[in-house]
């Protein structure tokens, strides 16, 4: 019998859909908070790191910014018609530019206006680390033994040794298990894990057909950095 954590999965209403986006400012503000910026931290810590370079500077950066986002209200005023994805870009961006500015600091060639897709490209595998690492905690929350098993073998964090992926009998060998058993842990794992991402990704669009752009984008990328992980586009 597989292990299961007894973590519980975030409520529905902390969901980062763009109809509940409005739980980080009510009466649960803290707790949603924590929620979002433990989330989605690596994303903006990615782009902050990106434009401002030094990391001192985006350390200190990232620091400002979850504030600078609750004192704005960008997310009360945002469109709910963009992705999720872009919106969350944007405010980062923005704000790198403007304590950039504020501090007289350059800012990377490529991330000046000029260089989009270039900057875009980089954006996408900054969300797509973000939303398999957001989805490989979910499922370990689920299961922990198929959780590890499936990070085991593509060296992601929660396996055995995290950025060295394991083969399927070095995996059987540290949980205890059969190699035919870790294939079937893996092939429950790979499924788990798609429906865990295609969930997400669907709270962050605003219809189906820009829900099915923003799978088909973050496939792509997957497929290049972890063959298999998610199947086909």
């Amino acid at each position: 019998m597989e292990e299961a954590s007894s973590s519980p999965n975030p409520p529905e209403s902390l969901a980062t859909r763009w109809t509940q986006i409005h739980a980080l400012h009510g009466q649960d503000a803290e707790r949603a908070w924590q929620w979002f910026v433990e989330r989605y931290r690596p994303f903006v810590r990615g782009i902050l790191a990106s434009m401002l370079g030094r990391e001192q500077q985006a350390r200190l950066a990232e620091d400002e910014f979850w504030g600078y986002v609750w004192m704005s209200g960008a997310l009360q005023r945002a469109e709910r018609d963009k992705r999720f994805r872009a919106f969350l870009s944007g405010i980062v961006r923005n704000f790198a530019r403007s304590f950039a500015r504020q501090r007289k600091m350059p800012i990377a060639a490529e991330a000046s206006l000029d260089a989009v897709p270039a900057r875009e490209a980089d954006e996408l595998a900054l969300w797509v680390d973000n939303v398999i690492a957001n989805a490989m905690a979910s499922l370990q929350n689920e299961s922990r033994t198929t959780g590890r098993a499936l990070a085991s073998f593509y060296g992601l964090a929660g396996g055995i040794s995290p950025g060295q992926p394991k083969s399927a009998s070095e995996v059987a060998s540290a949980l205890g298990n059969t190699t035919q058993g870790v294939y079937m842990l893996l092939f429950r794992g790979r499924k788990r894990m798609r429906e865990l991402i295609e969930a997400e990704l669907r709270e962050g669009c605003s219809d189906d057909a820009a829900w099915h752009a923003e799978v088909q984008a973050l496939l792509g990328v997957a497929a290049s950095k972890l063959p298999g992980l998610l199947g086909e586009r």
